[in-house]
């Protein structure tokens, strides 16, 4: 909000524009901000799952405990392709707020034609590579470990049935 001002306090102001236009550059910083610790949050909770499923899974496989091992493998791929949906569902939500936030800068910009200030169009022009982007990044860990515990799934149904 505008230095803690309700919305019903823009009526008393003197130039209701410049605060309705703070108001909703706020409201983008914060609609941004949440969404992007919302991401955050839910990649150290999957690689906190990820973590405690590897250590389950090499603690039964190490105890030839197969079956076990191959219900956690599936729990983690499971895992992996549900974060991955979730990721980008915030993914999503993050760039609805970059949207707005990167209006607002195109026009900061018109006003004080200082090329640094279109922060938000400078950044996705250099994220265009490969591995550059978060979404990239996250989406590469979490179809890595998905494919892993694949992998891990197959040695253990192997170990199961070894004519297979």
């Amino acid at each position: 909000m505008i230095d803690g001002a309700f919305p019903e306090q823009l009526h008393k102001s003197e130039n209701k524009e410049n605060d309705v236009g703070k108001l909703a550059i706020d409201h983008a910083w914060n609609w941004f901000k949440f969404h992007a610790e919302q991401r955050m949050v839910l990649v150290r909770f999957y690689l906190i799952m990820v973590g405690a499923l590897g250590a389950g899974y090499a603690s039964m496989s190490g105890m030839h405990d197969g079956s076990i091992a191959l219900v956690i493998a599936l729990v983690g791929m499971v895992v992996s392709l549900l974060f991955r949906r979730l990721d980008l569902r915030v993914s999503k939500l993050i760039k609805i707020g970059e949207a707005v936030l990167e209006k607002e800068q195109l026009q900061l910009y018109e006003i004080l034609k200082y090329d640094e200030i279109k922060i938000i169009q400078r950044t996705n022009e250099e994220s265009a590579g490969n591995l550059t982007s978060y979404r990239k990044i996250f989406g590469f860990m979490y179809w890595s470990a998905g494919f892993a515990f694949l992998f891990l799934g197959l040695i253990s149904l192997n170990s199961i049935w070894p004519s297979i």
